[in-house]
């Protein structure tokens, strides 16, 4: 869900207008009238916040997500006539109870701006168009539920009251409002759980990426840290430009490597230099990469597309049965053992030697010509 910017977007400047506009409502001197220019204010605010995001609703709907009203019945007309006067007195005398009227609506106004505006964010609403009713229904009672949780009424003390009820708002409207729509951000244990599945998708491509029979080529530029190392090396020929840089940078936030890169940097670099890669996270050269073993190929940055197509060409033209089994046998070897890994070796050539492709490739071998792989 898209938080509110503290550069105050233009959703901000309006909710907090709207808002003002709506708390001097209480302040008018003419009966009945603040109760109809409080609900057409926010009527307006609504409006605003749907309109924003393209959002179409019938004016049911409006009605429903605006709330905040009781219908003016002939009853309650006569008793706002004749206690508004003796409420007119009480506030001349103690002025003060008109002001807090005024803060306590804003607030409520406030909040309930900021509710509709992250429902929409949250796309509560959809994402444009004409919405059904059970998805209005839905989030109407999340604003208003939440609203209600909240209890912005009444406000005993005026600024402690406005900064307690801010306070509540934060910790504790966007976990309830993320639970009525399914979608929570703010809890520690839904960061780890978040973190994890993020983590867990991502090493499924990369195992996906290093089980693939055909060779991976990638190319690399510019500034890559975190897992954007771990995917870079997960690739079979590492095409980098000159001016790409490589960082870890994962302790530097306070988190641990992903991505295979606690695994592969030994295995490439050494334990000594993966360790310093890892804790004291250097900006590490593409030239440097390449001395380390880092990087198959390095070329000028201008050169990096063409260079990195076309050696993908090349290998799409070559024996794909031979590339399989040597990816494999090459992966397979940071594993195995010595005696192990041969008789893998064994096994693989002698297959590969009764192939159209392995015949080719001995018989082109004995004429002196470039062979024609049947598999290209």
């Amino acid at each position: 869900m898209t938080e509110p910017s503290a550069t105050a977007p233009p959703w901000f400047r309006a909710v907090v207008w709207d808002s003002l506009l709506g708390g001097l409502c209480p302040l008018l001197p003419i009966p009945i009238v603040d109760d109809l220019v409080l609900s057409r204010m926010r009527r307006r605010m609504v409006e605003h916040l749907v309109g924003r995001w393209q959002v179409t609703l019938t004016p049911a709907q409006l009605a429903l997500l605006t709330g905040g009203g009781r219908k003016l019945g002939v009853g309650r007309f006569i008793r706002k006539a004749v206690i508004y006067p003796f409420k007119e007195v009480l506030r001349k005398v103690l002025y003060f109870l008109a002001v807090k009227d005024a803060v306590d609506t804003f607030s409520l106004l406030f909040h309930q701006g900021y509710l509709v505006h992250a429902a929409l964010a949250h796309g509560g609403l959809g994402r444009g168009g004409p919405v059904d009713d059970a998805r209005v229904a839905a989030t109407a009672a999340a604003v208003h539920g939440t609203l209600a949780a909240t209890n912005t009424r009444p406000l005993r003390r005026l600024l402690i009251g406005v900064l307690r009820n801010s306070r509540d708002l934060v910790r504790g409207t966007v976990r309830w409002l993320g639970a009525r729509l399914g979608r929570r951000r703010d809890a520690a244990p839904d960061v780890t759980a978040h973190v994890r599945a993020v983590a867990d998708e991502v090493h499924a491509a990369l195992l996906l990426l290093t089980e693939l029979p055909a060779p991976v080529v990638t190319a690399v530029q510019g500034a890559v840290a975190g897992g954007g190392v771990g995917i870079a090396l997960a690739a079979d020929v590492l095409v980098a430009a000159r001016g790409a840089r490589f960082r870890l940078a994962y302790t530097a936030g306070g988190l641990s490597p992903d991505c295979g890169v606690s695994w592969l940097l030994p295995r490439l670099v050494g334990l000594p230099r993966a360790m310093h890669l890892a804790l004291t996270n250097p900006v590490l050269s593409a030239e440097a990469a390449e001395r380390w073993g880092l990087v198959s190929v390095l070329v000028d940055d201008a050169a990096l597309p063409g260079r990195a197509r076309d050696l993908a060409e090349t290998l799409a033209r070559g024996p794909r049965q031979a590339q399989a089994a040597t990816k494999r046998l090459i992966r397979q070897a940071m594993a195995d053992t010595y005696p192990g890994h041969l008789g893998h070796e064994a096994d693989s050539i002698a297959r590969l030697a009764g192939t159209p492709d392995g015949r080719e490739g001995v018989r082109a071998f004995l004429d002196k010509r470039r062979p024609s792989f049947e598999t290209s």
